[in-house]
């Protein structure tokens, strides 16, 4: 009969220190030589050390259990941590591990599902394992360098949320709670929270208020002296059964205020819904908002946002699957449409826009009844042509005739020609790029040429 030394593979009875050299070239990127040509000898060390991948060392931890202990006795393995929490590597004692193995090292732990489409967990079941991570996690915050957790419930987030309360993440660059599902409208229980490094944030509507108050009302936030120039915020879905549970568009741009005078902001909004609001005093003013991109917007939530913000130095635009009940417009030079499938919805969106450049892309709403809105002057609005400065336009799709372009062109260009506009208040369309759209005749194409400074047209091929 085998003993049981005998029975097990010959890698597992290796000595410690041998099986640490096999871990050592096993977790080795692969990098140019070249790249260390010009280090001193500290800095070829310090590189050579982060060579180790999260990914190999993780997968080794996984094997057996003298393996994750063997991996334990070196620091370096142990500078990231990827949890599946509702799959093989949700396991209690890697995760305890991690943090105790990992010593002093700035750390990085992402947490998520391994499907963020369908339910696999139940609430109760989401919120146990997540509380056991924190539990662990809590004592080390200081050192996280991103944080990353994906949710199926907002109730999780809420529940978790307890474990910030008047922390010190005073390395944290990269938060995320980003959660699927608004089954909890509650407040965070976190009332005060030191981020100082923090630049990028993603987390759902009510979360986004809740952190930004905690944490810039209780520390002097942002103001280290070092090269970052952006934030980066990324406010992501929140769907309450009563839109009356969400915040404002007001609460929403008042939290980014707190940190607008700091640095540019790069900001997204995802699929949202906000509280109505009766009266909107003043709009507040983002001075340093640089690009601004809004997905999934429904109701009265993209006019709701166009209206309650003032920004005059917004780069780009990007507004994606949105809808708009009523007008509203965003301050920016050129702004990025993509598909909308209303044009009556388009046309509220852009007809009060005096941006110069207009990119639609794969737009059903971008027919012929919406160029012909962009072909004539609006009375209501004192002889105005909708998008009074658009200077360039470049199109995806196929939606709409060459004919009814050239129309709008034409029409444009006659009042633009005839002096029908002051000069400081109306641009002429110069530009126009179509990309996968109808079939261009040739007499069309001679009117596009010769009426305008640049065009292209390449028709979809079928």
């Amino acid at each position: 009969m085998m003993t049981r030394d005998q029975a097990l593979p010959p890698i597992m009875l290796l000595p410690a220190e041998i099986l640490l050299m096999i871990f050592y070239w096993a977790s080795r990127r692969r990098v140019k030589h070249s790249r260390f040509a010009l280090m001193t000898t500290r800095e070829n060390e310090e590189a050579r050390n982060s060579w180790y991948t999260a990914a190999t060392s993780q997968q080794l931890a996984f094997v057996c259990g003298r393996w994750r202990d063997v991996l334990a006795m070196r620091e370096v393995y142990w500078k990231s941590l990827n949890i599946t929490i509702d799959g093989e590597t949700f396991i209690s004692s890697i995760i305890k591990t991690f943090f105790a193995a990992s010593r002093d090292n700035t750390i990085r732990v992402t947490v998520a599902p391994r499907d963020l489409t369908s339910r696999s967990l139940t609430p109760d079941e989401e919120q146990e394992r997540l509380v056991l991570i924190m539990k662990h996690m809590a004592p080390h915050l200081g050192r996280l360098f991103r944080l990353n957790i994906h949710t199926f419930y907002r109730s999780t987030v809420v529940n978790i949320s307890r474990f910030f309360n008047a922390a010190v993440m005073s390395k944290l660059s990269e938060l995320r709670l980003v959660s699927q599902d608004t089954d909890d409208t509650a407040h965070l229980n976190c009332s005060a929270l030191q981020f100082p490094r923090i630049r990028s944030l993603h987390t759902d509507a009510r979360s986004f208020v809740d952190l930004m108050k905690a944490g810039v009302a209780t520390s002097e936030l942002l103001t280290s002296s070092d090269d970052y120039d952006f934030f980066n915020f990324s406010i992501t879905k929140f769907r309450p059964k009563e839109a009356s549970s969400a915040p404002t568009a007001t609460e929403l741009f008042e939290a980014l205020r707190l940190v607008d005078a700091q640095r540019h902001l790069n900001l997204e909004i995802h699929d949202i819904a906000l509280a109505c609001e009766d009266y909107v005093p003043q709009r507040p003013l983002l001075a340093n908002l640089y690009s601004l991109e809004v997905y999934d917007l429904e109701g009265p939530a993209f006019s709701a946002i166009c209206n309650s913000l003032d920004s005059h130095d917004v780069d780009g635009a990007s507004v994606v699957r949105c809808e708009a009940e009523r007008c509203g417009f965003i301050f920016c030079g050129e702004l990025h449409v993509a598909g909308v499938r209303s044009s009556c919805s388009l046309l509220r969106m852009v007809q009060d826009w005096e941006g110069i450049k207009l990119i639609i892309e794969d737009c059903e709403g971008f027919d012929d009844w919406f160029l012909g809105s962009l072909a004539f002057c609006s009375e209501r609005h004192s002889q105005r042509f909708a998008c009074p400065e658009l200077a360039c336009l470049e199109i995806t799709g196929c939606t709409f005739s060459a004919s009814a372009l050239q129309r709008m062109c034409e029409m444009r260009l006659q009042f633009w020609r005839t002096g029908g506009a002051d000069e400081d208040e109306f641009d002429h369309l110069t530009s126009v790029g179509v990309s996968d759209g109808p079939k261009l005749d040739e007499g069309l194409r001679h009117w596009f040429e010769e009426n305008l400074e640049t065009f292209t047209w390449e028709e979809k091929q079928m």
